[in-house]
């Protein structure tokens, strides 16, 4: 055979077109880059174009979530909304978090959405999301305050909310689970990526360009100038027809560490 003594250019053939496959077809899950910035409320950002975006847990006639903790025995229930604050009987005043005292019908606010903003805990390997609503309502000078921990569950299916307050600090911690607390790709940077083609695609449609144009120019050129006929008007008819010997003589020099047996050799 003519080609037998190329092995490795069969080998570099294949690593080649399946790591064109691979790079094309390969998909990952999400993965953020830095901390997630403030960029409205309820609202925040990455640095490679990934946010989080709690609008669908809010609502703009009340809260949200009306009743927490409501089946727990602690004496308090809690209303709250992510974005937006509101009033209701027993907070006269606008907030995101409102505690009430179920014996003495009366409540506080604990925090404001209008002033919330997206934080860190310290010394948390996790990079936790929580948000935070400060200029709650004052206790002998001290403000209250509310910290929305966010926890990721792409599979939930409703969310889940529970409301634990520390009243010597006077910070109320709420945990908040929900699909809506996963980082996604922001509308914008989404629609940006529909319109522009991978560097995997791009290989793959001028590859494929380039076959066909090699075929096609090929068999009028053996057709009309060479007056070639049946298989032979396939360009380069030969090669083609011993591409699975090389291929086998390839996989053999590899799986040899490059001894390929003399019997895969023509004798001189």
């Amino acid at each position: 055979m003519m080609f037998s003594r190329f092995p490795i250019f069969a080998y570099v053939v294949g690593i080649i077109c399946y790591s064109t496959c691979i790079l094309a077809l390969s998909r990952t899950g999400y993965q953020v880059e830095g901390q997630c910035k403030t960029a409205g409320v309820c609202r925040c950002q990455f640095e490679n174009g990934y946010e989080i975006n709690l609008l669908p847990l809010s609502s703009t006639t009340g809260p949200y979530f009306p009743k927490i903790n409501e089946e727990l025995p602690s004496g308090y229930l809690y209303s709250f909304d992510p974005c937006h604050d509101f009033t209701t009987p027993f907070c006269e005043s606008n907030t995101a978090l409102c505690q009430v005292n179920v014996s003495a019908s009366s409540g506080v606010g604990c925090g404001k959405a209008q002033k919330s903003y997206f934080d860190y805990p310290k010394d948390d390997p996790n990079n936790t999301v929580v948000l935070v609503y400060p200029n709650g309502t004052s206790d002998n000078g001290r403000q209250r305050a509310t910290i929305a921990i966010l926890l990721c569950d792409e599979a939930a299916a409703s969310p889940k909310i529970g409301v634990e307050y520390d009243s010597h600090d006077l910070v109320y911690f709420i945990s908040l689970e929900s699909k809506y607390c996963c980082p996604v790709k922001s509308s914008a940077n989404a629609k940006a990526s529909k319109t522009v083609l991978s560097p995997g695609s791009i290989l793959l449609i001028v590859s494929f360009t380039l076959v066909f144009c090699y075929i096609f120019v090929g068999v009028l050129f053996m057709k009309f100038r060479r007056g070639a006929q049946g298989m032979e008007i396939i360009p380069n008819y030969g090669f083609w027809s011993s591409l699975p010997g090389l291929i086998k003589t390839g996989v053999l020099f590899t799986v040899h560490c490059g001894k390929v047996p003399s019997s895969q050799y023509d004798k001189l």
